[in-house]
């Protein structure tokens, strides 16, 4: 069975339902409303200190579309222990215990992570081609790049970040090229001169 997790941008009844419906499970956030905060101050009222699950209950939808649906949905309060912020969230798995859809939604952070560094970096922002097969082709291998730098960084024991070391070996490369040219035929410098101009 697979989990899709996403971020509070998609809270929409029917997405989630399409994907119970095709078998799989979700998790994602909760927006912000009243209900959610009086609910979260109801439940910090008696546990001010704790961190971790703090509440796993059935969650009603609102939307129109969850009157006539089957679908149970679980309401998750989780409180992280370090920077002791309040999570809501969501999620149709009945399985899995509140700490591990908490885990489960940490680990989308990454993820995240990734495809921020591969648009600053790897320049795939914006894809000069756009059918489906090109897509898929050019964050294959933008993700295999991150994947060669990072076994790069491994093997070297690169003490900078993959950003550092992208830029070293990109400045390595074209430093290579520029001193493999010489003057072109005919020039009137000298080989020696050419040579001072190379880096």
């Amino acid at each position: 069975m697979k989990m899709y997790v996403f971020d509070r941008a998609y809270n929409d009844f029917g997405f989630w339902q399409k994907i119970v419906a095709n078998g799989s499970d979700f998790t994602t956030r909760l927006k912000a409303s009243k209900t959610n905060r009086d609910l979260e101050r109801k439940v910090l009222r008696g546990q001010k200190e704790k961190s971790g699950v703090l509440y796993d209950e059935e969650y009603i939808s609102t939307a129109p579309a969850a009157k006539f649906s089957a679908i149970k949905l679980r309401h998750i309060i989780y409180r992280d222990k370090l920077t002791q912020k309040v999570f809501h969230f969501v999620t149709s798995d009945q399985k899995a215990s509140a700490k591990m859809i908490a885990n489960i939604y940490k680990r989308r952070w990454a993820v995240e992570l990734l495809f921020r560094w591969m648009k600053g970096h790897l320049d795939i922002r914006r894809l000069p081609l756009k059918t489906p097969n090109a897509i898929h082709t050019q964050l294959a291998i933008a993700v295999l790049v991150q994947l060669l730098l990072q076994l790069k960084k491994i093997i070297s024991k690169f003490k900078g970040t993959l950003w550092e070391l992208l830029r070293e070996m990109r400045t390595a490369f074209a430093r290579k090229v520029l001193q493999g040219c010489g003057p072109p035929d005919g020039c009137r410098w000298s080989a020696a001169a050419g040579e001072d101009l190379a880096l």
